[in-house]
């Protein structure tokens, strides 16, 4: 017994919603999956860059300073985003500034190695923490 009712293998009919050619099982030839990224068009602006931007682009090989990614800036703007995701927006342009004002004096902080409680129990004593000055 089969699980499709007892129709043997050669009677089966294919699925009524996908045709034979569109099979899951079946492979789809690789200039079908993303043609736009197998285009000579797409290459060659991409290389060009490249080597016009050479420098900009290895700079982190050759200046010990420079991070590879630039993970902690999409970190820092993690949460304006998810902000922007739950409640829709800021309901005013003073309270955006507010709120982007103090993420960055929090973010300088823990940067620094002082904790968000120090730095706002600093803040509302009336003796902001500020950054060093550089020498």
């Amino acid at each position: 017994p089969t699980s499709t009712g007892g129709v043997p293998r050669e009677q089966r009919t294919a699925h009524p919603r996908r045709s034979p050619a569109t099979s899951p099982r079946q492979a789809i030839p690789k200039q079908h999956c993303h043609p736009q990224l197998h285009t000579d068009q797409t290459v060659i602006p991409l290389t060009t860059a490249f080597a016009t931007h050479k420098t900009s682009i290895l700079r982190f090989m050759n200046d010990l300073a420079t991070p590879m990614t630039n993970n902690a800036a999409e970190r820092a703007l993690r949460p304006s985003k998810l902000h922007c995701k739950v409640s829709g927006c800021f309901r005013s342009l003073a309270g955006a500034e507010r709120s982007a004002h103090l993420r960055s004096y929090l973010d300088t902080t823990r940067k620094n190695d002082i904790t968000a409680m120090d730095a706002l129990t600093q803040l509302f004593a009336g003796d902001p923490w500020m950054p060093p000055q550089p020498t």
